[in-house]
């Protein structure tokens, strides 16, 4: 199993830890005219209230070189705040190791002790024979790779779905023991994952899907494989799932704060029984929260990003959505591990990839745009 564990632990620090990918020439030769650009100022900021954001659409501006999707969705936002966030650092007892391993039918005996110099102290399981392995992390982490997915076998993509613009009603995807409604199958989800994998304040909620057939060898008839990304949801907002961690750089076009995000992944291929993958990087709780009476308006964000970006090209925007961005203290380790998270208008820039197991939001896109909604400061990886 060690392939499978070395693959975990990449997946893990992959979220987190990821930094911005190269940036085409094309796009540096705009960036070295940015000083040039009298587009550059931006127009005043206006601020509206939650009740309004809610009912915000698209707006009747001229956009320049920012494409937008028809339609915008805020009508779930409850509340927009400031969050401090602290991740678990006492999460490893007996009673949650038992816990994890009755969920997924391991013996509790079989686990041993061991240490990861990021995650803390663990307790892990892993049985080559029976292809069974869990592990449960001091800071809240939990993974689970049995049968097919203890080597890390994944599948041939054959859709994938983005619940924050895509309709799954009526979709159909056969699993080992049966045909399941995929809208049925998610909410089926979302509940064990509420159920099995509480985390404090938040609710849970599946945000990406993709449907695998298994490779040759490993097939089931016409059964499938469904991946999902599940993201946590402070009162109507998901903390960002979206974008690779940024690491602080000084290479002569940007510099970025360190932010990273969270989520939980799972892959199934049926409906009974837990997931034969599953994995979270930590558990935490929502220790603070300051709402924000006003917030700034779409509008402006739209209106703000597209004088910025005015000389840079084309931005096919693919996805806007509200997320928290989240923003680490590196001063504190992850079994303890302190975030801030302030809510931005995202505008997400999309490519198609696939990581080939779990399924990873992050790595689906290409470009990013924050704009912070206390504040209309605006954060991205496009290097400027």
């Amino acid at each position: 199993m060690k392939a499978g564990r070395t693959y975990f632990a990449a997946l893990c620090l992959g979220v987190l830890l990821c930094g911005c990918r190269d940036v085409p020439e094309g796009v540096k030769e705009n960036m070295g005219r940015y000083g040039e650009n009298p587009q550059k100022e931006v127009s005043e900021i206006t601020y509206c209230s939650i009740e309004e954001l809610r009912e915000m659409n698209v707006p009747d501006i001229d956009t320049g070189c920012l494409l937008l999707p028809p339609e915008v969705d805020f009508s779930g936002v409850e509340e927009a705040s400031l969050l401090s966030i602290s991740c678990y650092d006492d999460f490893l007892t007996e009673e949650n190791v038992a816990k994890y391993a009755e969920l997924f039918g391991v013996s509790r005996d079989g686990f041993v002790e061991g240490h990861d110099n990021y995650f803390g102290d663990r307790e892990y399981y892993d049985d080559s024979e029976s292809r069974e392995y869990v592990n449960v992390m001091q800071n809240g982490g939990i993974s689970h790779m049995g049968g097919w997915a203890y080597d890390g076998a994944s599948g041939i993509l054959e859709q994938e779905y983005d619940m924050a613009k895509d309709d799954i009603t009526g979709v159909k995807v056969r699993l080992k023991d049966g045909e399941a409604d995929l809208s049925e199958l998610c909410s089926s989800v979302e509940t064990w994952a509420e159920e099995n994998m509480p985390v404090e304040g938040v609710s849970q909620r599946v945000s990406g899907i993709a449907v695998r057939e298994p490779e040759e060898g490993e097939r089931d008839g016409d059964a499938r494989r469904v991946a999902m990304c599940i993201d946590y949801v402070y009162k109507g907002i998901p903390f960002n799932s979206r974008t690779a961690g940024r690491e602080e750089s000084e290479d002569g076009y940007h510099s970025e704060l360190v932010t990273t995000s969270i989520c939980a992944q799972l892959e199934m291929d049926a409906q009974e029984g837990p997931p034969a993958f599953f994995s979270r990087n930590e558990g935490f709780r929502v220790v603070k929260a300051e709402p924000l009476e006003k917030v700034v308006s779409f509008e402006s964000a739209v209106r703000m990003l597209s004088e910025t970006l005015s000389g840079f090209g084309t931005f096919r925007i693919s996805t806007v959505m509200p997320l928290y961005d989240l923003y680490p203290d590196r001063n504190s380790t992850a079994p303890g591990l302190r975030i801030e998270a302030r809510p931005v208008y995202a505008f997400l820039v999309e490519e198609k990839d696939d990581n080939g197991f779990g399924l990873i939001n992050a790595w689906k896109n290409r470009y990013f745009f924050f704009v912070d909604m206390e504040t209309g400061e605006m954060t991205t990886n496009l290097e400027m």
